[in-house]
């Protein structure tokens, strides 16, 4: 777990810089500004100041749209990171969902290939969002599937499917 703590410069991830970015609390998924901070110079406040129990990433704006959304962080070797609360409340785990291999909790009728592929192009750079249809506990589900960091993970954002 030693990649975890690694921290990249911003221009490692493949953004265009017309891309607005949002930044959020892993735990209760409070959204902030864009960051401000020059990329030779990261943002220090990586604990969220208003729950003080999650950790400050950055995405694509395009990827969470709304706070207090229900999400998951999943590195590149397809493990959840961090959820947030709501997530943990759809995924009904009571353990939680920290560590865990994300496909023992999901699953997607595009095939657990196709899943996989989504996150692990997100967790190594990629911004943008793309969607794909997924199933946790008999719920159907959308997840919105876009890179975060840092350091780089791919940002699952669970929504109702729309009807």
């Amino acid at each position: 777990m030693r990649h975890l703590a690694r921290v990249h410069p911003s221009t490692e991830q493949r953004r265009s810089n017309r891309e607005e970015l949002t930044r959020f609390c892993t735990h209760c998924a409070e959204l902030f500004g864009a960051p401000t901070a020059p990329a030779d110079k990261p943002l220090r406040g990586r604990v969220c100041g208003n729950c003080g129990l999650g950790v400050i990433l950055t995405c694509s704006s395009a990827t969470l749209t709304a706070p207090r959304a229900a999400f998951l962080v999943v590195t590149a070797d397809l493990r959840v990171s961090a959820s947030s609360r709501a997530a943990e409340d759809v995924l009904a785990i009571p353990d939680g969902s920290y560590g865990r291999p994300l496909l023992s909790l999901l699953t997607s009728p595009a095939g657990i290939g196709e899943l996989a592929r989504a996150v692990i192009r997100a967790a190594n750079g990629t911004l943008a969002p793309s969607t794909i249809p997924v199933l946790v506990a008999s719920k159907d589900l959308e997840a919105r599937i876009g890179g975060c960091g840092n350091p780089p993970a791919a940002l699952l954002v669970l929504e109702p499917v729309a009807s």
